[in-house]
């Protein structure tokens, strides 16, 4: 159940993603929403959860994989993107790697959350094929 500041920042959320152009959005509860960027076609999505002081933009990027040899390159290649990101950062969580930022709620404006979407949506977009397409995966 989703306390009253935690709704109060959703509001927020949802006043901004109003105003974006080339994305979809759904509410999924009082303090979540379901974001697709459909602008490039890529079918890129991230979920955008409003915390009492933060906003949590989140992409599941993928399962660790269960080879070593792939995990550790792709593990490898993620840190090294992180070194470069603007926005968002790389990290595991439980069985999945994850594509996070977090904003400070209270200050959060316009400007700074379609700032952070748009560039974790085209870090993932540049990336994907270098981290994903070129990897055999063997058992």
């Amino acid at each position: 159940m989703a306390s009253e500041l935690e709704v109060k920042n959703a509001d927020k959320v949802l006043s901004m993603l109003q105003q974006i152009d080339g994305i979809t959005y759904e509410r999924v509860t009082d303090d979540v929403f379901l974001v697709n960027e459909t602008e490039s076609g890529n079918g890129l999505s991230m979920t955008i959860d409003a915390e009492e002081s933060v906003v949590c933009l989140i992409m599941d990027i993928m399962d660790i994989p269960e080879n070593a040899d792939y995990r550790c390159d792709v593990l490898e290649d993620l840190l090294k993107i992180n070194d470069t990101a603007v926005h968002g950062k790389f990290c595991v969580s439980g069985s999945k790697i994850l594509f996070k930022d977090n904003l400070e709620a209270e200050n959060m404006d316009q400007n700074e959350l379609e700032a952070s979407m748009a560039h974790m949506f085209l870090t993932i977009a540049q990336n994907m094929e270098k981290l994903f397409a070129d990897r055999v995966v063997t058992a």
